[in-house]
């Protein structure tokens, strides 16, 4: 299964939001191995490549350093409603998942 993931760098307040086709947990060991900074998990969800792509351009305005982004409450917000996916109903999850692929940002 095809993850979006979003890894958190609680120390210098930065998400990275990727994508992985092996489990998060062996990605999260991954990047971990060359950060100077403990990371975190916060949230994952089904998507692809495209999916990725289309948060890079959300939050294109907060981006630090290619897959880094700063953390703002928008973003921290999307965060949280995704670390709730496994608990939304299929509909919800649907929706969800339509108006993701129609943002056009702001």
């Amino acid at each position: 299964m095809s993850i979006v993931y979003f890894i958190g760098d609680h120390e210098m307040q930065a998400v990275k939001i990727g994508y992985t086709s092996q489990p998060v947990e062996q990605r999260l060991f991954q990047i971990q191995c060359s950060s100077p900074h403990k990371l975190a998990l916060l949230a994952a969800m089904p998507g692809t490549q495209e999916d990725e792509l289309r948060f890079h351009q959300q939050y294109a305005h907060l981006r630090i350093h290619r897959e880094w982004f700063r953390l703002d409450e928008v973003l921290r917000g999307l965060i949280e409603v995704i670390a709730g996916w496994p608990k939304l109903p299929e509909h919800a999850k649907q929706k969800l998942f339509e108006m993701m692929r129609n943002y056009k940002g702001q």
